[in-house]
């Protein structure tokens, strides 16, 4: 029990230190994740659920979802429409657009945020290399258990967020299904389990 409060101070004192600008966390079953929602740390739930076609919405008066582009014609950087992605909102704005497979993003500025593994989950950093966002994934056979932690602000962050919100089963499908999980992760996600309560 000592070891698993200094491992929260520890934590605590470490996003203080880098300057974490929000936190949000997240379970998802694995059984139906049709619906599930993202916590704030200020306990603000944001729920996110299916529509009809099969793609997640952020349920409120405005929705956003990933879209796949159509056609054969390349931008400036020789990438053809068909394979890209971007993020609208229920108002048809064009918020980022997503590439190399979901791991390259162009904000409206063409400011790039890339998509890198880490032991525990991603992060997604700048052009400069500096972590915008960090993902920590734990699971085991009936969830997946999220922490996002933001170290920047601003207009590309909170689309960014959308983003992020909109991927977390397919990131988690992706990465839970690989055979690097060994008896730790379990463990890990008991521990969390038992610090929720």
């Amino acid at each position: 029990m000592k070891n698993l409060l200094l491992l929260c101070c520890l934590l605590t004192i470490a996003s203080l230190a880098t300057g974490q600008k929000k936190e949000y966390s997240c379970t998802i079953s694995r059984k139906d994740y049709s619906k599930f929602h993202v916590t704030s740390s200020d306990r603000d739930s944001i729920l996110l659920s299916k529509d009809s076609i099969g793609d997640r919405i952020l349920q409120s008066d405005l929705y956003y979802k990933i879209i796949k582009g159509k056609g054969g014609k390349k931008d400036t950087f020789g990438i053809k429409e068909r394979h890209k992605r971007y993020l609208i909102s229920s108002q048809s704005d064009t918020l980022l657009t997503i590439r190399d497979n979901y791991k390259l993003i162009l904000t409206p500025n063409l400011n790039s945020i890339k998509r890198e593994y880490t032991p525990y989950g991603w992060k997604y950093v700048d052009e400069e290399s500096n972590t915008i966002c960090e993902l920590h994934l734990l699971w085991n056979n009936s969830y997946w258990n999220y922490t996002i932690k933001y170290f920047k602000e601003g207009d590309d962050v909170e689309a960014l967020n959308k983003f992020i919100m909109l991927n977390l089963v397919r990131l988690a499908y992706n990465r839970s299904k690989c055979n690097c999980d060994s008896g730790d992760d379990n463990f890990w996600f008991l521990m969390w389990a038992a610090s929720q309560k």
